[in-house]
């Protein structure tokens, strides 16, 4: 069985989907317009943890929360756990200008695709900065640079893709931050 998460105002509709012997149904939704802990202004991204420990529990949420400039990680039903990050524009780490994309590896780092800010950030779950390099990219059409960076996902070798969408490519990075390549 697997689960799938939909945000919006979808609860009175319903939805149901069938075809190819593949059935979907709407379950339930959860978050309000806000900003408050729990509600979201222009959510643009979900993840859903496939890994957990004491800590961290398998299938708890990571929501990119672009209006408000930050990711809040909520439990699989919807209940809130904890918010990081806040408005801000240059390197500091601890701050977000349109976070669009959210991905979590088997470390528990946490990569946030900011934007406006054309870098990727490297957290650990809660929200601090790793070091030595807590994040990578900067603006520019460069090999290593990007340029209204979109779309984050790790592998389960911890690399990371990312979609730059100013610079029409998709680019790979190391965990660590080194960039490999780049397609398009």
């Amino acid at each position: 069985v697997q689960t799938s998460f939909a945000m919006g105002d979808i609860a009175s509709r319903q939805p149901t989907w069938e075809g190819e012997g593949v059935s979907i149904k709407f379950v339930r939704s959860f978050g309000l317009p806000g900003k408050l802990p729990g509600q979201f202004f222009y959510p643009s991204d979900v993840f859903a943890s496939v890994s957990g420990d004491l800590s961290t529990a398998i299938g708890d949420l990571f929501v990119a929360d672009s209006g408000n400039e930050r990711i809040e990680r909520l439990e699989d039903d919807g209940d809130f756990l904890y918010q990081f990050g806040q408005f801000g524009t240059g390197s500091s780490e601890a701050t977000f200008n349109q976070p669009v994309s959210v991905a979590v590896d088997y470390n528990y780092r946490t990569y946030v695709s900011d934007r406006n800010n054309h870098r990727i950030v490297v957290l650990d779950i809660r929200g601090n900065p790793l070091r030595p390099r807590s994040e990578f990219g900067g603006f520019g059409k460069g090999y290593a640079q990007l340029y209204y960076p979109s779309g984050i996902a790790v592998s389960h070798f911890g690399e990371i893709y990312i979609a730059d969408s100013g610079n029409d490519r998709i680019v790979k990075y190391r965990e660590d931050g080194i960039f490999l390549k780049s397609v398009g």
